[in-house]
């Protein structure tokens, strides 16, 4: 009975010290496959408080020395496993405080992307729309991140969305996630003669809007099943640049919207990838979540 408690203890140590990741690293979860939800339960608000969350891009390398730990051999199985348990607590707190770090001095590079923004209400971002709302009991989830590259020249955002059972026909437990993913949206890169993106704050403001606006689409439709696929899709290499560094995603694609191409990568996450800039239209998005012509 000790050591099943100690490895049950072991466990508990390690989840703890691994669970400071960021929003950014959530897990796809669908249990509602066949039972997609009508339009008319759609509604999307926003967890906590309506604010504006703007984050600085880093590489997220987290890889540290690890050091080495003599082992007693004479501790017993018991013993081992908590000296193990205790070992790799110590090496996952030292890569949290150095993304920690990261993250700390890649908020510093954008800080002026933060201060214009840390007043702002998402509410006010989305403007007049049937699917949203700033807070409402018994809605999905969704909750964006704003991200720039240190350079202020690729603005992106990561939003994520979760379902509770209340809303599905999928049998399960009551007061759970039944749905759960995450959400990418890059915007196009500026070029030189557009300056960046804290130049002009009316210009992120409508660009900032544009994210808003794609990822809520992305998210309705993925919803109501219009992304689910009858046959073995065909997938594909896009390269995406965030401003930081280029990344590199499989997948295949489900849907196209105003100059982007929506895929799913093989962790079942969607991306909205840049493709044709000409095409993100006032037109296409509607006139609050235009593209600063």
């Amino acid at each position: 009975m000790r050591i099943v408690a100690l490895i049950f203890l072991s466990l508990v140590l390690l989840g703890c010290q691994s669970s400071s990741k960021q929003v950014t690293d959530t897990q796809h979860l669908n249990e509602i496959e066949g039972n997609y939800l009508p339009e008319n339960r759609i509604i999307f608000a926003v967890p906590g408080e309506d604010k504006v969350t703007f984050l600085g891009l880093h590489d997220g390398n987290d890889a540290i020395e690890a050091g080495s730990m003599l082992y007693m051999a004479d501790a017993g199985l018991v013993g081992l496993i908590a000296q193990v348990a205790t070992h790799a607590a110590v090496i996952d707190s030292a890569r949290d405080s150095k993304l920690a770090e990261a993250q700390s001095s890649a908020n510093k590079s954008i800080q002026s992307l933060i201060s214009a923004t840390e007043k702002w209400k998402l509410s006010t971002l989305v403007g007049d729309s049937d699917i949203f709302a700033a807070e409402i009991d018994n809605s999905i989830q969704f909750k964006p991140t704003f991200f720039s590259d240190p350079q202020k020249k690729v603005l992106s955002m990561k939003s994520v969305i979760a379902v509770p059972s209340s809303l599905s026909e999928a049998k399960t437990s009551k007061d759970v996630i039944v749905y759960q993913n995450l959400i990418s949206v890059f915007d196009h890169q500026l070029l030189p003669d557009d300056f960046h993106l804290d130049t002009d704050i009316e210009r992120l403001e409508l660009q900032m809007k544009r994210l808003l606006s794609l990822s809520l689409h992305i998210a309705k439709q993925e919803l109501t099943g219009e992304y689910r696929q009858e046959t073995q899709p065909k997938h594909y290499t896009y390269i995406v640049n965030n401003g930081l560094q280029q990344s590199v995603y499989r997948g295949y694609p489900v849907d196209e919207k105003c100059g982007y191409t929506v895929i799913r990568d093989l962790r079942s996450w969607l991306i909205a990838v840049p493709i044709d800039k000409e095409k993100s239209t006032s037109e296409c998005f509607g006139s609050t979540a235009a593209f600063a012509q």
